[in-house]
């Protein structure tokens, strides 16, 4: 019985969003555990990204509030405090261990629900591009997803092969050109997000903040360092994790589909050579 058109297109698109599920949760598994195991990162692990902030209202936002006699914060100002060691309270349970097993139970939830629908759609669109060699309409049909899944995997592979040399260079051949990546960032925005923190230790007395609060903002001006130069010491060992990551998962795949189409477009010619003759 001669196969439908739509149940060529249906296998081939099937099969190609499956293999596209299971490559990028694959190699999303794989950099999570390339970048502690191969890559070490910063002893301290807290606090995934830069520590929250506290903003007051003033008309020089990159200034620190000089305090005297008399405390020139407003109520709201006073209000933002408590939502600040709130917001701070939480981001410091929010370790890099535990958003890296959150993204590792997500990448593997996708892998296993893809991966079986994979292998399953795959195989029987083989097998029915390998029974359809004499019928040029549905072999050509079949062989769309081949040269797609070889086009999209060498594209991924050359684009994080690329990734991977220009990290190489910036990091140790031409390291000029890795100067913006080290710790630069907004002066308006560092001294917004520091001056506040120093407002709040200064003006403590006059404006009836206790000691746990100065000490919670000297912390958060420790933390907040540590991010900043967490963020530019280990910038690199991530990408490498990546590009490293990319370029396993996907040239294989690549190198698969190529050899197959080629095998079969060289037996296809023999065959066609043969009844010639």
């Amino acid at each position: 019985m001669r196969t439908s058109f739509v149940y060529h297109i249906y296998f081939t698109i099937v099969t190609l969003i499956t293999l596209t599920m299971m490559v990028a949760s694959f190699g999303y598994i794989l950099f999570i555990g390339l970048d502690p195991a191969v890559f070490v990162r910063s002893a301290d692990e807290r606090g995934y990204n830069v520590p929250p902030a506290l903003f007051f209202s003033k008309t020089d936002p990159i200034t620190t509030i000089s305090c005297t006699d008399s405390c020139p914060l407003r109520d709201s100002d006073k209000l933002m405090v408590s939502e600040w060691e709130q917001n701070y309270a939480q981001w410091k349970e929010q370790s890099r261990v535990t958003y890296d097993a959150r993204s590792l139970v997500n990448a593997i939830s996708f892998f296993i629900v893809s991966t079986p629908l994979f292998f399953l759609h795959y195989r029987i669109l083989r097998r029915e591009y390998l029974a359809s060699r004499d019928n040029e309409n549905a072999t050509g049909i079949f062989s769309v997803y081949f040269y797609i899944a070889s086009l999209g995997t060498l594209v991924v592979s050359i684009v994080f092969a690329a990734m991977f040399i220009n990290t190489v260079l910036r990091t140790w051949v031409i390291t000029d050109a890795n100067v913006q990546d080290k710790g630069y960032s907004s002066p308006i925005m560092v001294s917004t997000e520091t001056q506040d923190a120093d407002s709040l230790i200064s003006c403590a007395a006059q404006c009836g903040f206790t000691d746990e609060q100065v000490a919670l903002a000297q912390e958060w001006k420790l933390d907040y360092q540590r991010s900043i130069a967490r963020t530019t010491q280990t910038s690199w060992k991530v990408e490498f994790s990546r590009n490293i990551a990319g370029i396993v998962v996907t040239l294989p795949v690549f190198l698969y589909h190529w050899v197959f189409v080629r095998r079969e477009s060289k037996k296809s010619k023999e065959k066609k050579s043969e009844d010639n003759n």
